[in-house]
């Protein structure tokens, strides 16, 4: 994990739920919930109801404006993913589904106690690495990045393997530049991460924005081609015949490829049928690279790689030198492509967070696991 991300994170984490008074809001269930045990009447009942309302709101507004891969890695990482937003509310649930209401009120007093012992020791440790170097490391103003995140612990992983997958990064975002007519140098790292291998990637809008729409293809026919595969085991299990089996076997593969060729041939069109400075031999090799690229985006997700696009869009820091820089190497409507790519963002995270597991297929495919 990288220190300046897991500040960041805290920081907005901490300041979300100090500033919106979390605590007070679970307090208010807390004082209802007594109020309900001791003297129950339908007042009381509708004024815990309420007062929990008042909590799910803010913890499922909480995940759909803040959820993002690296808030969901440095969570992860330091172990408190279910202290925040649908995980935190989900255990809740569970504690009020015991209905046994002196157990309901034991159980929700030690996760209250625990939230404010978390957000006391996020506390701590932002005042504590204050006094130190590290700093937060977060985006300027009109700024995006790329994050991705593997999922091997990156002690795991031999040096032969690190470099392939950064020539593969290298490849997909030059071969991205150059479809969208960007310089093909015009990118960096901006940071690097472990445990998991986590890079971190800072390039022009206009390659930001096709790498969010294929990553959206992608995840999207990666849960269908999963649907596919449950609904064949489902079959199975039922005793459907082995020719339909043998049938279904090869849809999700044949859609797949149909599918994958219309995404590439509409970026061809888009972007290379009526691209001047490009001889017709260039534009056959980067036709064959951009549906190369589609499908190993689809291969990495298929593995467990994560990707997420971070934009900022706040008043652009670059002075009237770098603009003019900046934009004499990629033009576009600036404005418009960060919304575009900050919904893409959002869409990638539903995507991901409504979709079939592919360990659900595991549980299919091992012997004894129903």
């Amino acid at each position: 994990m990288n220190i300046g991300k897991m500040l960041f994170v805290v920081d907005r984490i901490y300041a979300h739920y100090t500033d919106n008074n979390f605590i007070s809001l679970f307090d208010g269930v807390m004082s209802s919930l007594r109020t309900v045990v001791s003297q129950a009447s339908q007042a009381t009942s509708d004024n815990f109801t309420q007062s929990l309302r008042n909590l799910y709101i803010f913890l499922e507004n909480d995940e759909k404006t803040n959820s993002s891969l690296m808030r969901s890695v440095v969570l992860q990482d330091m172990g408190f993913f279910n202290r925040v937003g649908i995980e935190l509310k989900n255990r809740i649930v569970e504690v009020l589904d015991k209905r046994l209401p002196g157990i309901v009120l034991q159980d929700l007093g030690n996760i209250y106690n625990e939230e404010v012992a978390f957000l006391e020791l996020l506390k701590n440790l932002l005042e504590n690495f204050s006094q130190t170097h590290f700093k937060k490391d977060e985006l300027e103003g009109g700024e995006i990045e790329i994050n991705i995140v593997y999922p091997v612990d990156v002690v795991n992983m031999q040096v032969t393997d690190i470099d392939k997958e950064l020539r593969d990064i290298d490849w997909i975002v030059r071969t991205s530049a150059e479809l969208v007519g960007c310089d093909v140098s015009g990118y960096h790292v901006s940071s690097i991460g472990a445990s998991r291998l986590m890079v971190n990637i800072k390039t022009s809008a206009q390659v930001v924005a096709y790498l969010a729409a294929s990553v959206t293809f992608a995840l999207n026919s990666y849960n269908s081609v999963l649907d596919i595969k449950l609904k064949r085991f489902e079959l199975e299990k039922i005793g459907v015949s082995r020719e339909l089996l043998e049938q279904m076997d090869k849809e999700p593969e044949i859609k797949l490829r149909k599918a994958m060729d219309n995404f590439s041939n509409d970026a061809v069109a888009k972007y290379l049928d009526s691209k001047d400075g490009l001889d017709d031999g260039r534009k056959k090799e980067l036709a064959l690279s951009v549906s190369k690229m589609t499908e190993k985006l689809y291969q990495k997700i298929e593995k467990g790689v994560e990707l997420d696009f971070v934009v900022n869009q706040g008043e652009s820091s670059l002075s009237a030198v770098e603009e003019e820089v900046s934009s004499s190497v990629c033009r576009g409507e600036s404005a418009l492509l960060l919304e575009e790519i900050s919904n893409a963002s959002r869409q990638i995270n539903s995507i991901k967070s409504a979709g079939r597991s592919a360990l659900e297929i595991e549980a299919y495919e091992t012997p004894g696991v129903d």
